[in-house]
Formats: structure tokens, C-alpha cells, sequence
């Protein structure tokens, strides 16, 4: 069975049964991207990571928000009722707004307006990301001769031109 491509990311659709919709609505100016995670939704601006949107009837509903490790302090101070997320306890760079909250609308809203901010202190690229444009950064294409020079290192042939048997 093929596999689907992981890298590509689904454009924001509103999906029939998506769990808090108002996020996409918010968010609809910065171009959203939707992918399914954990069994819920993950939603995305560009590569970063901002939220996760959870209903499935237990403690741990709601939007769950993504943000670095080292900008977790901005993280909590700009969203206060930030809480942990009780089935991931020793996670740190995640933490839920609880759909049980009074304020969860209003929170989520200004969650919403912290990840659309370009340097905003929520949001987050995931590690296999980070990988990826390591990676891409340290190829440099290499010029005629220096391929010509590989390949003749590796025994392979260094023009089209068939051998004579």
C-alpha cells in the first residue's frame, strides 16, 4: 500500500465534523493548513505547528497549543489559563486551553491572534522539520567537474559513450 506523502500539507478545509471550527475562521487571513494528528487535528501556519484541535469526550479536550521550548514563559504569561495536558504529563512544549473553561472561546481567540504573529511566542517546527532544512542547507550543488570526478572515485562511467565489448 503506498504511503501518503507527508511533507505536503492539506490545505484548510472545513471539514465536516471538525472540532472547533471558529479556530480555521480566525486563522483564515494567515492560510491555514489542516492534517490529521494523535486522531484529531492539527492545524498549521507554513511549517510551524500551532495547534492541535481535540474532541473526543474526556478531560483533555479542547485546543491543544504548540510552542518552543525556550519560549514557554511567554507562552504561559500571554495565556494564562494555559493548563498541562493530562495524558501527555511530562511534555513541556505542549499544553491544552480546556473546552471545559469559561473563558475558552475568548482564549482561544487570543491564541489564535499570538499565532498569526510572525514572532509570536506560540507555535512550533516540528523536529522533523528542523531535520529536513539542516539537511537541505548543507548540499551545495557541485559543479562538472567536481561530479566528474566522483563518479570516476566510484567506478562509475564519466560519459554516455558506450564501451567497446
Amino acid at each position: 500500500m503506498k504511503r501518503a506523502r507527508t511533507d505536503i500539507l492539506a490545505p484548510a478545509k472545513r471539514q465536516h465534523g471538525l472540532a472547533y471550527p471558529f479556530v480555521l475562521d480566525a486563522l483564515d487571513e494567515h492560510d491555514p493548513t489542516t492534517r490529521p494528528m494523535f486522531g484529531s487535528t492539527a492545524v498549521y501556519l507554513g511549517e510551524r505547528v500551532l495547534f492541535i484541535l481535540r474532541k473526543k469526550g474526556d478531560s483533555d479536550d479542547g485546543v491543544w497549543v504548540a510552542f518552543d521550548e525556550d519560549r514557554e514563559a511567554d507562552a504561559l504569561a500571554a495565556l494564562p489559563n494555559l493548563a498541562k495536558i493530562t495524558r501527555l504529563p511530562n511534555v513541556r512544549c505542549w499544553r491544552k486551553l480546556a473546552e471545559n473553561s469559561a473563558n475558552f472561546e475568548d482564549d482561544v481567540l487570543e491564541a489564535c491572534r499570538l499565532g498569526g504573529l510572525p514572532d509570536g511566542p506560540l507555535g512550533k517546527i516540528p523536529i522533523r522539520q528542523k531535520a529536513k532544512r539542516l539537511q537541505e542547507s548543507k548540499k551545495k550543488p557541485l559543479r562538472t567537474a567536481e561530479r566528474t570526478a566522483t563518479k570516476a572515485r566510484r567506478g562509475r562511467k564519466t560519459s554516455n559513450r558506450r564501451r567497446p565489448s
